[in-house]
Order: structure tokens, then sequence, then C-alpha cells
């Protein structure tokens, strides 16, 4: 009765660890997530019934978790059965216990290796390149055209890499970069950038789904830097807040637009209904008295003065409008409103 415990109890250590290793590790530091990974060889285990069970058309990543832990806990029992019976004499439990934990230990040692942060080696960048440094333009899309700043950082392996700005947003990390003297290519999450240049001149194409738009690129400065965001142009009669009314059949909304307008004609903005932010705005720009911008899907177009601006927005083919009046210079953004209390205040004590 004992050894069953005993294995039981190893059997609940092996699940353990393996619903550990299956949680959110991308918070754990990166040794306690290989730690908690050579802990549970039961991930690679149950790959045979996993591929099997997707083959049949029965996959699920529910039950990849459920057969990978299973088969943790088996392996913890079953390595506790083995134990016993080794330390019994039984030299086929022997056996059995060395050629598991050697196979572990290598498969552990491997998996280490290749999972460690080692440091990441790049090669020097050749500042002498004519690619290396700053160029800015403008991008032509079906949408209108959109200002481009490259910065490019070619290295004496050939690769390349940099910093992409569309319109003020950093497009993120260049992929599978590469130049020659007079071209270089690059992707960036899904976008397929390709350009010609000599010292002065660039021409560039990006591509996704087939779709390709053209820029054409000055060069600027031998500057390598991340690009600093342009500056709020506080001068300008759109920058602050805007508050009016949104009329809705659902009721009423209280709309409260804060622009963040910069020199570059970029813009930033904060879009508030009943004092709550709004989801993902994106695709904004401004001139002298309008602007653009998307909320989610939803394209909004406004034209202004000092004090009032006319907002306009398509939803489902119509076409929708409210006014709004310049409430101040202040660019900050609304303060989140206090939760409700939830729970019901009691009479204080002898009352």
């Amino acid at each position: 009765m004992k050894a069953r415990l005993i294995d039981a109890a190893a059997f609940a250590i092996g699940m353990v660890a393996a619903c550990l290793a299956a949680g959110r590790v991308d918070e754990f530091p990166w040794l306690l997530r290989i730690f908690l990974t050579v802990l549970s060889p039961g991930y690679f285990l149950g790959l045979p019934i996993v591929f099997l069970v997707g083959w049949i058309g029965l996959f699920s990543f529910g039950f990849v978790f459920f057969v990978a832990i299973l088969f943790n806990g088996l392996v913890y029992g079953l390595t506790s059965f083995l134990i016993r019976n080794a330390l019994k004499g039984q030299r086929a439990a022997r056996l059995v216990l060395i050629s598991g934990t050697v196979s572990w230990i290598i498969w552990g040692a491997a998996y280490t290796v290749q999972a460690w942060p080692w440091p990441e080696k790049v090669a020097p960048l050749v500042l002498a390149s004519p690619a290396a440094g700053r160029w800015e333009g403008v991008l032509h899309a079906p949408r209108g055209n959109r200002h481009v700043t490259l910065v490019c950082h070619p290295r004496a392996d050939s690769t390349l890499d940099g910093y992409l700005y569309v319109h003020g947003e950093d497009m993120g990390p260049f992929e599978e970069g590469t130049y020659t003297p007079d071209s270089l290519s690059f992707g960036i999450v899904g976008f397929e950038y390709r350009a010609r240049y000599d010292r002065k001149r660039m021409l560039m194409t990006s591509t996704v789904s087939g779709i390709s738009d053209s820029a054409e690129l000055q060069f600027v400065s031998a500057d390598t830097s991340r690009p600093a965001p342009a500056a709020v142009d506080f001068e300008s009669p759109l920058a602050g807040r805007w508050d009016g009314v949104m009329h809705a059949p659902s009721g009423n909304r209280a709309i409260n637009l804060v622009f963040h307008p910069r020199t570059d004609g970029t813009l930033r903005v904060h879009f508030y209904s009943d004092s709550v932010e709004q989801g993902r705005i994106w695709d904004e720009a401004w001139s002298g008295d309008s602007l653009r911008f998307r909320l989610e899907r939803i394209p909004y177009h406004a034209h202004f003065d000092s004090t009032a601006m006319s907002l306009e927005w398509v939803i489902v083919g119509k076409t929708r409008s409210m006014e709004l009046r310049r409430v101040g210079p202040d660019t900050t953004g609304l303060a989140r409103p206090p939760r409700p209390n939830r729970w019901v205040q009691l009479p204080a004590r002898g009352n």
C-alpha cells in the first residue's frame, strides 16, 4: 500500500510539472523555463499519440496538453516503480532505469544547449556602403501618400537590418534582409520590400498579397540611429481636446477627442466615448484644415478651424456626422473613470 502511494505521489508530481510547463511560461525567467521543460519529457513522449489523433482528423490543442500531462505523470510514476524494484535487486528494472536516465540526460543537455540564450553574433556595420544611413520619401498607396523613413544598417556579412517608419509608425523588425552594392530586400510581417539605389536616390517597392506599392526616397544623412518621433505642433489649432455628442439609435454618447498633430504630417488620436478610450486607431494624418484616421475598420474624416470641427464616418455604407467644439490646447488624455464599487457599504458598527 505504501509503495502504491509513493507511485501515486510521483504521478501527481509529474502532472504538476507538466501543468506548470503548459502555463504562461513566457513570464518566467529563462532559466526556470528551461528547467520546467526538461522536467516535462511527457510533451515529447506523447507526440506519437498526438500525431495519430491529428492524422484521423481529431486534433485539438486541449488534447495535446491532456496527453502531455498524462504522459509526464506516467513517466514519473514509472520512474518511482523502477527505482523501488532496482533497490530490491531486480536487474531488468535497473537496466531500464539506467537507459531511461541516460536518454533523459542526453535529451535534457541537448535541449538546454539549444535553448540557452547565447549572445547573438552580429556582423559589424559597413558605414562605407551607399545604403547606410537615413532615407526619406513618399510611399504611393491606394489610400493616399504616406511619408516613409528608412534607416539601413548594412553589415559585413551582406545582411541588412534597420528601421522602417511609414507615416510615423514603426513597421517592425527586418526579416531576412540582404543587400548588394545597388539593391536591397527585406521583409516585415508579410510585407516584402525590394529597392534599387545609388548614393542619392532609392526606388522601393512594397508587396503584400500580390499588391505592390512604390516609393521614391532620397538620401538624407549617414545617421543610423532610430528616428525620434516628430514634435507635436502646438501652434496648430487642431492640437488639444475637442468635445461633442454622438447621436446614435442606442442613445446619445459624449465624445472626446484629443489630437497630437506632429510637424511631419502624422497624427496621434485618443478617442473617448462616454469617457472610455476606444480601440486601435491607425492611418492617422492631418493637413492645414483637415484630418483622417481609422478606428478599427471605420474611416473618419474631418474639417476644422480654430473652434469647430465637422467629423464624418462611414458604417455599412451610411455616412454619419457630428460636430465638435475645441475645449482647449490640453493634449493629455482623459483620466480613466473609477470602477463602480460592487460591494455594499455596511453601516458602521454601533449605528
